[in-house]
């Protein structure tokens, strides 16, 4: 299993798996882009990768607040979290890369 980083090339792709998972709007790809250009918050949207197809996504929102500090947060203004995985294999590599990035980042 291994993770990519998607761009905003990959919005179609993210969306075919997120879609039927999606419990809300926020999930979706285009969030990204309303978050980004509406408030300056940059993202970082995984897929892990199953051979050729995703087998799970998490999109990552980077904070940072001058209060409460530099962190990412999943949920940006909404209340369901961006993590949804068909295995736990794929699970567990999203976490251990949002670790990773957030190690990375010093977030």
């Amino acid at each position: 299993m291994r993770v990519e980083h998607l761009t905003d090339a990959d919005g179609a792709r993210w969306d075919a798996y997120v879609e039927p998972r999606a419990a809300a709007a926020t999930d979706l790809f285009a969030w990204r882009r309303v978050v980004r250009e509406a408030y300056g918050i940059e993202s970082h949207f995984l897929a892990a990768m199953d051979a050729a197809h995703i087998a799970g996504t998490l999109g990552l929102f980077e904070i940072r607040h001058p209060v409460f500090g530099h962190y990412f947060a999943t949920a940006i203004f909404g209340t369901d979290g961006g993590l949804h995985f068909d295995n736990d294999a794929a699970r567990d590599a999203l976490v251990a890369e949002a670790r990773a990035l957030a190690n990375r980042t010093g977030a």
